[in-house]
């Protein structure tokens, strides 16, 4: 994964546990693409200083990921939803092609159980 990528990813995880200079910083740099310069002159540090707190941010945000590993299990999560939903989507084509009532009533359960676990799954996501 590209490091700026990864880097946002877990900024999304654990930014509330930096401090707000570095959360702020964090922003400018990855968000707004501001130079180390621009946001020195916006913050009020020098160049150094804005270098120094990104760089202690990025190292906090890697050895927060360390310790908790949230990003990670995101991503598992992520590849898990995506697998099953392929699986899902080949199963309610099968289906489709059934002409029984029986399958035909799988298939509606199934698709409601899959809207559902979308829906729930959205709702995570957006928290």
């Amino acid at each position: 994964m590209d490091k700026d990528l990864e880097q946002c990813l877990l900024f999304d995880f654990y930014d509330e546990l930096l401090t707000e200079k570095q959360r702020r910083i964090f922003r400018l740099y990855y968000h707004e693409d501001l130079s180390l310069g621009e946001i020195a002159e916006l913050v009020g540090i020098s160049r150094q200083g804005v270098y120094d707190i990104l760089k202690r941010a990025k190292t906090q945000l890697v050895e927060l990921e360390g310790k908790l590993k949230l990003a990670k299990r995101h991503r598992r999560n992520q590849r898990l939803k995506e697998r099953m939903l392929s699986n899902l989507e080949q199963l309610t084509e099968a289906l489709h092609a059934q002409e029984d009532s029986l399958s035909k009533d799988l298939l509606y359960t199934v698709d409601g159980t899959l809207q559902q676990l979308t829906r729930d799954i959205q709702l995570v996501d957006a928290e």
